[in-house]
């Protein structure tokens, strides 16, 4: 049988279209079965959370506020509060990062562009390192170990605060994730965002503010 140039042609389109179709089946089979273990390991985090005993419980509830009722403004005191690491346990005050300039996030593990923020926030962390506070309070009163999860995974250093009552997460205005506010060194929200922003804006701001100094 001869095998005329337009036959050769069609059969190389053939493999072509063949090679791209399993390699677009590929790529997918491999995402469902990235998906499929995420959420599995997910799901496990949240059965060991059941587990929280009432004791402990009664503990978190602790943490919020100083001082109930304060709404956070553009151009007055951030609302002073307490709450704990879920990475450490160590109990963090705003206040007592008074003189340096703060990141305040709010965040969520299944908000999907709180997913592309926090690692620029870290990569701010390991540029700026101590001359800059960074705290992420979850606002969706996630357990630790789902924290502890969420932190590990995008290879975060700096503090991932509970926010048990969402009292904070009340206070501060957040209606949607992620939200970012700028403080001074004095303890002034000087601007606030809501959605995910890159690490270029963020420079920009802290600039702006001279919350830090330029290269």
């Amino acid at each position: 049988m001869t095998t005329t140039p337009q036959s050769k042609k069609m059969f190389r389109r053939f493999i072509l279209g063949a090679g791209a179709l399993i390699l677009l089946l590929g790529v997918i089979l491999t995402g469902l079965i990235y998906y499929a273990a995420d959420m599995q390991a997910n799901k496990n985090l949240e059965t060991e959370s059941e587990s929280t005993t009432e004791t402990e419980k009664e503990v978190l509830q602790k943490y919020g506020l100083i001082t109930s009722g304060q709404i956070a403004e553009i151009g007055l005191s951030a609302p002073d509060f307490l709450l704990i690491d879920a990475l450490s346990g160590e109990e963090i005050k705003l206040s007592n990062y008074i003189g340096k300039p703060i990141i305040l996030n709010f965040w969520a593990s299944w908000c999907g562009p709180c997913k592309i923020e926090l690692p620029e926030l870290q990569a701010l962390q390991i540029k700026h390192g101590d001359d800059l506070i960074i705290l992420a309070v979850n606002g969706d009163r996630e357990s630790r170990e789902q924290i502890q999860y969420f932190g590990s995974k995008f290879n975060l250093t700096f503090n991932l605060l509970r926010d048990p009552k969402k009292e904070v997460t009340k206070a501060y205005g957040v209606w949607g994730l992620p939200k970012t506010l700028f403080i001074d060194r004095d303890g002034v929200i000087q601007k606030q965002y809501t959605g995910s922003i890159n690490q270029e804006i963020i420079e920009q701001e802290l600039l702006a503010f001279d919350l830090i100094q330029g290269d």
